[in-house]
């Protein structure tokens, strides 16, 4: 059972940065982004793509 009730009027304020702040910080960084680790997915997209053609029934 969730510990919160969905259904409820919760009253919630989110907390948004502005725009000067996010600048600030270095969260709008694209060098951020270029750093970051990324996976190749070409294999898994190959393997999917092959099991489609292999059984294209649903």
């Amino acid at each position: 059972m969730a510990a919160t009730d969905e259904t409820g009027d919760r009253r919630v304020v989110p907390r948004w940065k502005s725009l000067r702040d996010a600048l600030h910080t270095g969260e709008l960084d694209g060098a951020l982004v270029n750093k970051s680790g990324t996976l190749d997915g070409t294999q898994f997209i190959v393997k999917k793509e092959q099991a489609w053609r292999e059984n294209t029934a649903l």
